[in-house]
């Protein structure tokens, strides 16, 4: 896990129950096209101790099937800063990787810094900061079987009938329009956690206990 979550479990460490604060949760959905969108104008952020990027090809190429064929995908947790942005707690590989696709790339080299608060201090957008983490193009596919619906298993038991694997294209920008309007309006969860506290030290310091958790990683 390396820095990623450093300053929270370091935080976490420190605190376990505070008195007067209130949590409460929330869930709404929201489609892919809003969530990158909001990306890109900085209404989501990713917080300074989550910014390196670490999934694999495979892992993103995983995501973005999901997304496509309906499957469930974990929620991404967030809060509310105080210029009313939402901020990502759990989720970041998740949302990094969802806009790569949007863009059709990949990173070259992941594990790296994304130092999203220098580009929007200069007044620049999300993809002008992920545009400095060497992108290179990058083009997705899905593979799945071919063959008749209604095959019976023959003596030595295998299935019998002609099946093959088929790969098919799945990168954003050569998807059909109808397509690209169905994925655009595909839903993500979004859990909105709310901190209520007067004592802003303590509210944060319970958001980093919050991000510590969900992001705790059980030993094999």
């Amino acid at each position: 896990m390396g820095n990623i979550y450093k300053e929270s479990f370091n935080t976490a460490k420190d605190i376990e129950i505070y008195e007067g604060i209130r949590i409460q949760n929330s869930v709404h959905n929201i489609s892919f096209k809003t969530l990158v969108t909001k990306l890109e104008n900085w209404d989501f952020v990713i917080p300074d101790f989550s910014q390196v990027y670490r999934w694999t090809e495979q892992q993103a190429e995983q995501l973005v099937i999901s997304l496509l064929r309906g499957f469930p995908i974990p929620p991404i947790y967030c809060y509310t800063n105080k210029a009313g942005q939402q901020v990502i707690l759990d989720g970041q590989q998740r949302v990094i990787s969802l806009y790569l696709y949007y863009i059709d790339k990949f990173m070259e080299n992941t594990t790296q810094f994304i130092n999203q608060k220098e580009i929007q201090n200069n007044g620049k957008s999300f993809r002008d900061c992920i545009e400095l983490c060497n992108l290179r193009d990058k083009r997705y596919y899905t593979h799945f079987w071919s063959g008749r619906e209604n095959e019976k298993e023959n003596d030595n038991g295998n299935e019998s009938g002609n099946r093959e694997v088929k790969t098919t294209e799945i990168t954003y920008s050569k998807l059909s329009q109808p397509v690209k309007n169905r994925i655009d309006f595909s839903q993500v969860t979004m859990i909105q956690i709310n901190v209520d506290c007067k004592n802003e030290h303590y509210r944060l310091a319970t958001l980093h206990k919050i991000a510590a958790n969900l992001n705790v990683k059980s030993k094999p």
